[in-house]
């Protein structure tokens, strides 16, 4: 209640400066406290108020975080095509304007269907964008491990071999080969077999690195149907 009106002081300081920016970010925290207390009306309500304003003073950034906020609101209640069409929308400004780890996390949202179902199309091109965008793996390993466990065991295979390629042509820090261990130890114990077999995967991928990043990539992109894309499709082969 204390926070709820120090934001209502604030927002009504900002409202008779005119400051329209302030206003929209105030009115976003107060919708995000509203979800927390379980007001879901209320939440929306801000967030559209919030929104508005954004639109208004061209704030991309802030459009797509309350698109965001609202597309999980939309899931929550088991609405999936509102969800996917506020999710789309802020990942394509999030594109744009090269917010990339940002565009990862709404990508990554529209990777898991209303029911838990994983969504191949999405989850592929969370992906691609990590491989191509050159963020560590730590940003798009959990999109990686969805993947994996989504695929059969060839496809995961090929998968994990094409991700050591690139993790190892990048320079693999201490924190990538723990990532990279992980999801070849859990793909190991998915498919019950000996580890040897996992160690088998990392060496075939080092000797090979252009030939198994290639066909991880020609994989990514042939999960990803025609007029799916968020992202830029990859021009490769």
């Amino acid at each position: 209640d204390e926070a709820r009106r120090l934001y209502g002081e604030s927002l009504t300081i900002k409202e008779a400066i005119g400051d329209a920016q302030g206003k929209a970010a105030t009115l976003h925290a107060l919708a995000n406290m509203e979800v927390q207390a379980g007001n879901v009306d209320e939440a929306r309500r801000l967030y559209g108020e919030s929104l508005t304003i954004k639109e208004a003073i061209g704030n991309a950034r802030g459009k797509a975080a309350t698109l965001a906020n609202l597309g999980h609101l939309d899931f929550a209640a088991g609405d999936q095509a509102q969800a996917d069409g506020r999710n789309l929308e802020a990942a394509t400004i999030l594109l744009r304007i090269g917010a990339v780890p940002d565009a990862l996390t709404v990508i990554g949202n529209l990777g898991v269907a209303v029911g838990g179902t994983p969504r191949l199309e999405y989850l592929a091109q969370g992906v691609l964008l990590g491989v191509s965008s050159g963020m560590p793996l730590r940003f798009w390993l959990t999109r990686v491990d969805a993947l994996r466990a989504a695929v059969d065991n060839g496809k995961a295979v090929l998968l994990l071999k094409g991700i050591v390629a690139r993790v190892v042509d990048g320079g693999a820090t201490e924190e990538d080969a723990q990532g990279l261990s992980l999801l070849v130890s859990r793909e190991v114990e998915r498919q019950g077999v000996e580890p040897e077999v996992g160690q088998g995967w990392v060496m075939e991928a080092q000797e090979d690195r252009q030939r198994s990043f290639d066909e991880a990539v020609a994989l990514l992109i042939g999960l990803v149907p025609d007029g799916n894309w968020v992202i830029p499709r990859p021009q490769h082969g």
